[in-house]
């Protein structure tokens, strides 16, 4: 599930908790900007689970080396992945990058975490 719908700790790259006021985080439908937009569940790379969160970070990511993926999404389906979004609507995202859509899934918890982001 997407951190914004928790405390938001990744989002601008300190993990700074319940303290983290840089980005947006929602606790109710109503408050959500763009929920079109704004994803809430995305299939995660079985090796890259260690939590209940998929987590990105947002701070600095206006340049690819900023920007950091803390938690892998899938692909697993054709190079692919499923993500829900706040409004209803799912869709099936295909990777374009080679890192991302060739990642191979060992089930042995051996991915690297918090990587910079590049281009997906």
């Amino acid at each position: 599930m997407s951190q914004v719908f928790g405390t938001g700790e990744w989002l601008d790259k300190s993990f700074q908790g319940s303290g983290q006021n840089v980005w947006r985080i929602y606790d109710k439908l109503s408050g959500i900007v763009n929920a079109s937009k704004t994803w809430v569940v995305m299939d995660e790379q079985p090796d890259s689970i260690n939590d209940a969160a998929l987590a990105v970070a947002c701070t600095g990511a206006n340049t690819a080396s900023n920007a950091q993926i803390i938690d892998e999404p899938a692909n697993y389906h054709n190079c692919a992945c499923g993500i829900s979004f706040s409004d209803g609507h799912a869709e099936i995202h295909k990777w374009r990058a080679s890192r991302m859509k060739d990642a191979p899934i060992q089930y042995n918890d051996c991915l690297s975490l918090n990587v910079p982001a590049g281009a997906y």
